[in-house]
């Protein structure tokens, strides 16, 4: 049987803890290694095989961080299913099963297949959450509040229009300003 990819999906998180994380991963490697830790900072643990005999769990914040190395499958599982409990908003696990009895083990777990994953996260994920990358940015290199009109939007059109109000304003500020 060929590799199956089996996903626990994707534990909701708000716009906001979106905006969170980002900052810190985009921030400093310091910044990122204090907040490891932070409920609105769920990893993808990835259960596999590497180089080496047995299996492994691990997640990459400000660097590697292994669960489990050259274990048995079932170990390595569970090393995963642990980080997942923790509650962190955003984790999620994947698993490269080999074996009919591991996908029916991950199944009987809640693992779904990567389609079935992704129509999950569409159920509370939405276009915003592609825009946090780019708030961020506004915020940090043009003055502009970029995250809080983010927040404040509905849809990615919301948003546009929202800052390009803002932008307006500003204009118009600036011209009242040299008119005073």
């Amino acid at each position: 049987m060929p590799t199956r990819t089996m996903h626990m999906p994707q534990r909701p998180f708000s716009l906001i803890d979106a905006v969170n994380r980002m900052a810190i991963a985009t921030g400093s490697y310091a910044n990122a290694a204090r907040a490891g830790g932070a409920d609105y900072n769920g990893h993808r643990v990835d259960v596999d095989r590497g180089y080496h005999p047995g299996w492994r769990a691990h997640y990459f914040w400000a660097g590697i961080v292994w669960l489990a190395r050259g274990v048995s499958f079932e170990q390595a599982l569970a090393a995963a299913i642990r980080e997942h409990a923790r509650g962190a908003l955003g984790s999620e696990i994947r698993v490269m099963c080999e074996t009919d009895e591991q996908v029916a083990a991950c199944v009987a777990l809640g693992f779904v297949t990567a389609d079935e994953a992704t129509a999950a996260k569409a159920t509370w994920r939405d276009a915003r959450y592609d825009l946090v990358n780019e708030a961020i940015d506004m915020d940090r290199k043009h003055g502009i509040p970029g995250t809080a009109l983010l927040i404040q939007s509905t849809s990615p059109e919301d948003f546009r229009a929202k800052v390009s109000a803002y932008r307006a304003e500003q204009v118009e500020r600036r011209a009242q300003r040299r008119a005073g």
